[in-house]
């Protein structure tokens, strides 16, 4: 399977089980509110929902059959069925083979903004990720052990790749896309959070992976993992909470390596070989893999810094977007 037709596909799936597992939780837990996180679990879940409805509009210029409510949450099962509605309306997308260098331009505020697509397509998976994991933070305050969403428990799911959709070159620069935000966010992420400082770094809060030292470590260690998994390279393991002259070597090298990656023309189909004790895996779930967990870990990251009253910058798929000049201004929607 492509790695970008599995993101969108393990997307859909994350969402089925976040929405299952918080059906079952009593409704005082959905109403809690977490330092860090966007707000309570049910306000989660259904801004969620709506982002991939607003995504879908951008995309196709339709209206779902029924706009999600920003003031009116409504039940999760009606949610749920919105939500598979949203996947079937993407699918539909992805078949006709998207043009991700399309360019579409909206008025905001009065000035004409431009939204190329790819950035749109980005941020689908991204905000879900995101969100899901500030769920899964709230979940884990709360001493609830949230759902596993790693892309061993999708594989497990038994998945296959969407009927009727061929990842065509759209596909490899969508991926190109989503490697490119993962490192470039990575790297901003770390940068903001070296300038905080040892205190800041040793920061925590309830629900995340540990401190935001020892979560910079493992985020970069993992990523780096994936990559050499994938090209057969040595790598030695960081441990704890690594030297910051070591996190940023990691992170260049990081950049710099899937970027040779995807030059390389890799088959998603190859089995990467065994390595510590970890079985093989097939190239498209590492890749998968990769960018759900860097996903997963900023979230982490930035709930820390949010709990504590420190700001982050911002690290979306929009932010990644006015970087890369894909974000234009066109300038007064009527000139004098």
């Amino acid at each position: 399977m492509h790695p970008v037709l599995a993101l969108y596909d393990r997307n859909a799936w994350a969402n089925g089980q976040v929405l299952r597992a918080c059906a079952a939780l009593d409704p005082d837990v959905l109403e809690r509110e977490v330092p860090g996180t966007f707000g309570p679990i049910a306000n989660t879940l259904h801004h969620v929902v709506r982002a991939e409805q607003s995504y879908l509009k951008r995309l196709t210029g339709d209206d779902p059959s029924d706009w999600v409510q920003r003031d009116q949450l409504g039940d999760l099962d009606r949610l749920a069925a919105l939500a598979e509605e949203s996947t079937e309306r993407l699918r539909a997308v992805l078949a006709a083979g998207p043009d991700p260098q399309r360019l579409a331009w909206e008025v905001d505020e009065g000035r004409r903004a431009g939204v190329t697509d790819w950035v749109v397509l980005l941020e689908y998976v991204q905000h879900g990720d995101d969100h899901r994991a500030q769920i899964g933070t709230a979940l884990g305050a709360s001493g609830i052990e949230p759902p596993d969403l790693s892309t061993l428990a999708f594989v497990e799911s038994g998945p296959t790749a969407p009927a009727g959709v061929v990842a065509g070159p759209w596909a490899d620069a969508v991926l190109e896309r989503f490697l490119g935000h993962s490192t470039w966010a990575t790297e901003a992420l770390l940068e903001r959070c070296l300038e905080l400082g040892d205190e800041a770094l040793a920061a925590t809060t309830p629900g995340t992976y540990g401190t935001l030292h020892e979560t910079l470590t493992h985020l970069l260690d993992a990523d780096a993992d994936y990559l050499a998994r994938l090209t057969g390279a040595e790598y030695a393991a960081l441990e704890g909470a690594a030297p910051l002259d070591v996190l940023r070597r990691v992170a260049e090298r990081s950049r710099d390596g899937w970027r040779a990656y995807l030059a390389s023309g890799p088959d998603p189909e190859r089995e990467a070989a065994p390595r510590g004790g970890r079985p093989g895996a097939r190239a498209w779930m590492l890749v998968v893999q990769a960018v759900h967990h860097a996903n997963e870990h900023r979230a982490h990251a930035c709930s820390i810094l949010g709990a504590h009253g420190l700001t982050h910058p911002d690290l979306d798929g929009w932010g990644y977007g006015w970087a890369a000049g894909a974000l234009p201004d066109g300038g007064p929607a009527d000139p004098a």
